[in-house]
């Protein structure tokens, strides 16, 4: 049986008290986990952006992968890793060197199924994800800052 690791995140702490959260996310990944076949070897996680570039937990992960630790990495989703295009793009290419599948419950990332060329194509909607989920938030406290400005004249 290959050893993984589960990595689970959400960005702030009002995502962790709606419906994705952190043991939400590790419950669905120990049960991938099972399904595919893989010994859990360690679960990490936090509560960070995931443009943040400092993050402890994934930073130790991708040591611990490095150093050819485990050959999958489960995550509910590539964007769990990294909103930010690059980053992303850096993890998938140390993920192919190492011979690591990336797993989600919808799809498996890595060097036995999927090309470097589909992997970027991946990173780049990654990329776009993020780029609208800033937009919605923009407009969210665009349009609070409108009803307050209407509150205070009603």
């Amino acid at each position: 049986m290959k050893s993984c690791y589960i990595y689970a995140r959400v960005a702030t702490e009002i995502q962790q008290k709606r419906g994705d959260s952190i043991e939400a996310q590790i419950k669905s990944l120990k049960n991938l986990a099972e399904d595919k076949n893989l010994a859990v070897k360690r679960v990490y996680w936090e509560v960070k952006s995931g443009i943040d570039k400092n993050r402890p937990e994934l930073s130790k992960m991708l040591k611990s992968i490095k150093e050819n630790k485990a050959k999958a990495i489960l995550c509910t989703s590539l964007d769990r890793l990294s909103r930010n295009i690059e980053d992303l793009t850096n993890i998938l290419k140390l993920a192919e060197e190492k011979r690591v599948r990336i797993v989600t419950p919808s799809r498996v990332y890595g060097y036995h199924t999927d090309g470097s060329f589909s992997n970027e194509i991946l990173s780049l909607f990654s990329g776009y994800q993020k780029r609208m989920l800033s937009e919605r938030v923009k407009r969210g406290v665009q349009l609070k800052k409108l009803q307050k400005m209407q509150q205070k004249a009603a």
